[in-house]
């Protein structure tokens, strides 16, 4: 609730005199703590916030990037290997066999009792038989009742098991496809775990980023294929792919970092941000959800999430102008709401006024530690003072510049 209104007439320098005196107490204070945003494999509409020390997010950013590029060149190179096609072969033959078994014996049966299995447009199907030969619609209409009957009866009971046949199709293709998967995990998961191992060794102090490491390991193993060609590659857009953007994929989104706040890039303390936020719209102040259109409709992800100066200035300083914030729609309201709650939850004006149809997302809200200094004219102080209640509370500190000063020589040269 310490945060601070500065109140005076225009002109007097409180711009000036604020912003000095905070860069030099920003300047001693240690860099806070970078933020990103994950995907959330669970719930992809509620991306993950992850914290790390200062000076880390760009380089586990640029990691996870290089993981992407690796594995995009290593695993389809393992699928590609004679090895993994003649265990497929395997697999595939397996299947067949036993398809082709199961209706050989009930092939068999069916010759036995003067009928043949036929294959239909519309699938399979019996018919009774003559020396081999399928007898006639007209032909076995023609045959006495008794026998006509006799026929028919066992068309029945073929038919039965010819259900029982096909009723049991899905249940090998789908050991077939489980017996593939578990192929596919078990490569996949030896060139995953190696190149993992890599980036987990980098940062191996750090249990955000172990833990996160162990998600990406379980899901790239559990969706190898993503990593594969697709064969309509060239259909999801108007142009092709070159080599250089393939790496860049959506597909591969889901393993990337999108780096929110970073401090401290360059390995020295830089001190605590200092922002002065000069256009406060909503979407400046508590940051935005970016959207991009396909194919008619406007879609978006974790990566299209894009940082505010409540983002930028967390651990540190935030100035605005109070009358430039209490100017635009819903901004004041979620600051307050920020400063109350110490948290950072992403809305837009869209969403809030119900104008929205399009898919969005809901990002976890981020920790919020900040000192927001509000500058403005004393009229706007005490309006709010008297007419908004959380207004006291937010803002215990009041800095009131004089508008008087000595008629001194000294100071008539600073003037």
């Amino acid at each position: 609730g310490y945060n601070l209104f500065a109140l005076g007439p225009q002109g007097i320098g409180r711009h000036t005199a604020i912003l000095s005196y905070l860069r030099r107490k920003a300047a001693d204070a240690p860099a806070p703590d970078d933020w990103v945003y994950v995907h959330n494999f669970k719930s992809a509409h509620h991306p993950v916030a992850m914290r790390l020390p200062a000076g880390v997010a760009v380089r586990f950013h640029d990691a996870m990037d290089e993981l992407i590029e690796e594995l995009r060149i290593a695993i389809p190179s393992l699928f590609q290997s004679d090895e993994y096609r003649e265990k497929i072969r395997a697999i595939d033959t397996e299947f067949e066999e036993e398809q082709e078994d199961a209706f050989d014996k009930l092939r068999s049966k069916a010759e036995a009792e003067s009928a043949t299995i036929l294959r239909t447009p519309m699938g399979f199907a019996l018919a009774p038989t003559h020396d081999g030969q399928v007898i006639k619609p007209e032909v076995f209409n023609m045959l006495p009742a008794a026998q006509r009957t006799a026929i028919e009866s066992n068309i029945a009971e073929l038919q039965k098991e010819l259900a029982a046949v096909l009723e049991r199709l899905p249940l090998l293709e789908k050991r077939r496809r489980d017996q593939v998967q578990q192929l596919n995990a078990e490569l996949t998961g030896t060139v995953v775990e190696a190149s993992i191992k890599g980036i987990a060794d980098r940062f191996s102090e750090i249990d955000a980023i172990q833990k996160r490491l162990s998600e990406v390991r379980s899901d790239i193993v559990e969706h190898a294929e993503i990593f594969l060609p697709q064969k309509d590659a060239q259909s999801a857009g108007p142009f092709p792919l070159s080599s250089t953007d393939q790496a860049k994929d959506p597909r591969f989104n889901r393993y990337r970092v999108n780096v929110m706040v970073a401090n401290d890039r360059d390995g020295d303390q830089k001190g605590a941000p200092l922002v002065s936020e000069d256009h406060p719209t909503l979407a400046n102040l508590v940051g935005r959800v970016e959207h991009i259109a396909q194919f008619g409709a406007l879609i978006t992800d974790f990566t299209m999430i894009r940082p505010g100066a409540l983002h930028r200035a967390n651990g540190g300083y935030l100035l605005i102008d109070a009358q430039k914030i209490l100017s635009e729609p819903f901004s004041w309201a979620a600051l307050k709401r920020a400063l109350r709650g110490s948290n950072v939850t992403i809305v837009s004006a869209a969403e809030q006024l119900s104008l929205a149809s399009t898919i969005s997302l809901e990002p976890e809200p981020i920790p919020l530690q900040v000192k927001v200094v509000l500058i403005g004219e004393r009229i706007l102080y005490y309006l709010l003072s008297t007419l908004d209640p959380d207004f006291a509370e937010l803002f215990k500190v009041e800095v009131d510049f004089d508008d008087e000063l000595p008629r001194s020589p000294d100071n008539i040269d600073l003037y």
